[in-house]
C-alpha cells in the first residue's frame, strides 16, 4: 500500500496552489509589469504604449473615467508570452520538480 505523500511532497497540490497564488496576484493586484497599450477612439484610432497589468482586463486597477475614450487595451505578443509563463509554466515548472524529487527519493538502492 503506498503511503500518503505530504501536501507540500504531491504535485498536484504544488501546482495547485502555485497556480492560484500567482493567478491572484496577478490578476487581481494592479502591478503594471507587462508592455501593452491602448487604442483611443479620437479623431483617429490612435495606439499609445503603456505598461499594463492584467488586471486592467477585468476592470481592476482602472477608474472608468480613465477608459472614457479608449477603445480597447492590449498586450503585445511577447507580454503575452510571459503572462503564459508566469501564470502557467512555473507553478507546471516547480510540481514537475517536485514529482521527480519524489520518484528519485522512492528508487529502492540496489548493491
Amino acid at each position: 500500500m503506498p503511503t500518503k505523500l505530504p501536501l507540500y511532497k504531491n504535485p498536484k497540490i504544488v501546482f495547485l496552489t502555485l497556480f492560484l497564488f500567482i493567478n491572484a496576484a496577478l490578476w487581481l493586484y494592479p502591478m503594471a509589469m507587462f508592455d501593452g497599450g491602448f487604442v483611443m477612439n479620437d479623431k483617429f484610432e490612435t495606439t499609445y504604449p503603456a505598461k499594463m497589468s492584467l488586471s486592467y482586463f477585468i476592470g481592476i486597477g482602472i477608474e472608468p473615467a480613465d477608459m472614457v475614450d479608449v477603445k480597447r487595451i492590449f498586450l503585445n505578443g511577447q507580454s503575452i508570452a510571459l503572462a503564459i509563463c508566469i501564470c502557467l509554466m512555473i507553478p507546471f515548472l516547480i510540481a514537475w520538480r517536485v514529482l521527480m524529487a519524489n520518484k528519485k527519493n522512492s528508487k529502492p538502492v540496489s548493491h
